[in-house]
């Protein structure tokens, strides 16, 4: 209904709206946060303050100087394919391993007309972050994503890329980093340039970096205030022995942190790790394959892949010890949990049996504290498995409760536990 109306709408029509929306009496001045403004005469002040702004004079708009993308040389060399690989064609999925030791995942699917996604896997992510640096993987992902590349900052990529149907994001977990994007199959080569600028050029921008610590520190005032927020803090670190690769450091670290730390921790890894991409959708498998040759099996040769996951040394589980952990809230709330130690998620049964015994507790929690007790509204009870730490799981029972109700809820969750134990699981 509204793409006529929108289709023949004039740029002079819309300065005009916006100037409509935009009159003096339409203002709305809001002064939000948690601090306390006691003086009587703030709100002349806050007047004040927006009156003098608007009369301060405001520079002409300089428009961002104008690249064009792709600006590094696109040879026309492929990679040569060294081997296919067949152990997941039942599934529908082609895997090809490029000469450089680029590994591609392809499979073609209907459920996204016209959309497909893309995911390029490298390195070992998190658990490679410096041990002397806790919490720079947290700045790393949003620097990268927000810098651009080496030669185009963001505004200039943003402007490059516009009418083209592709978006991208760069990230980082505890095994991979990762460079991921979608788009429409017609721009799939413009999606393409992007990853092998990445891996030729990376950004790094200081404003980016500037930016994120900023964020992290609203992030994580923000979750100080809250019960869940609270234990991600210092209840993860708890829970491994005080571990500092565990919980969220606090901002002050992380203001220590230069572009140099950033750069000397991933560059090796973008320049050299092996890179497994997978693509899924609405393709054409060959143009996908032949794209993944031009752009990535034409990269330098990387370090091959390693036969079985890198696992991290033992991390100490506080057995038979407790923490109470205070949060600055007015709501009058409070979370009881207890936690077990599991094992790590290679084992991949165990894993699966580990989570459906987290729902069958689940469900005798449920029963036992929210029906009969009616303690707590929606408890529940979840299994964390580690993929870098060797031995490393924790299940968790997790009860949302009034404040003073822990010990009858912590005396009934033994007895659900206990009683498994005794009884073992019904059909």
């Amino acid at each position: 209904l509204l793409k006529p109306y929108i289709r023949n709408l004039t740029l002079d029509q819309v300065h005009k709206a916006f100037k409509a929306c935009w009159q003096p009496d339409h203002r709305l001045v809001m002064v939000t946060g948690n601090a306390r403004i006691e003086n009587p005469g703030a709100e002349s002040e806050i007047l004040k303050t927006v009156q003098a702004s608007s009369k301060e004079k405001v520079a002409a708009y300089r428009d961002i100087e104008t690249k064009p993308f792709p600006y590094l040389d696109q040879s026309e060399k492929k990679g040569v394919i060294r081997e296919r690989i067949d152990t997941a064609r039942d599934l529908g999925i082609d895997t090809i391993v490029f000469q450089n030791n680029v590994r591609l995942n392809i499979k073609k699917t209907q459920f996204k007309p016209n959309t497909f996604q893309i995911k390029v896997c490298f390195g070992p992510g998190k658990a490679s972050e410096p041990l002397d640096k806790p919490g720079l993987a947290k700045l790393a992902a949003s620097v990268l994503s927000q810098s651009g590349l080496g030669q185009m900052d963001m505004d200039q990529l943003d402007q490059a890329l516009a009418g083209k149907k592709v978006h991208s994001n760069m990230g980082i977990r505890d095994s991979f980093f990762f460079y991921s994007g979608a788009g429409h199959p017609d721009d799939a080569a413009t999606l393409f340039q992007l990853v092998n600028h990445f891996f030729r050029d990376p950004g790094f921008s200081e404003k980016a970096l500037s930016l994120a610590k900023i964020r992290y520190r609203q992030q994580y005032e923000k979750s100080e205030r809250t019960l869940d927020g609270k234990m991600k803090i210092d209840g993860d670190r708890f829970l491994a022995g005080n571990d500092p690769r565990f919980g969220i450091p606090a901002p002050e670290t992380l203001d220590q942190y230069t572009l140099e730390d950033i750069k000397n921790w991933i560059l090796p890894h973008i320049s050299q790790a092996p890179i497994e991409i997978s693509i899924v959708g609405d393709i054409d498998t060959d143009v996908m394959t032949q794209l993944t040759a031009r752009y990535l099996g034409s990269l330098s040769r990387r370090e091959p892949f390693e036969k079985q996951p890198g696992k991290m040394g033992p991390v100490r589980f506080p057995h038979g010890e407790k923490r109470v952990l205070t949060v600055d809230t007015k709501i009058e709330s409070a979370i009881a949990r207890v936690a077990f130690l599991t094992d790590d998620f290679w084992d991949i049964a165990q894993t699966r049996q580990l989570s459906l015994l987290a729902q069958v507790l689940s469900e005798r929690v449920r029963k036992k504290i929210r029906e009969e007790l009616g303690e707590s509204y929606s408890p529940y009870v979840y299994n964390h498995a580690s993929s870098i730490f060797k031995g490393y799981g924790v299940l968790h029972m997790v009860v949302k409760i009034q404040p003073g109700s822990q010990d009858l809820v912590f005396e009934k969750l033994e007895a659900i536990v206990d009683s498994v134990l005794s009884s073992g699981i019904t059909e």
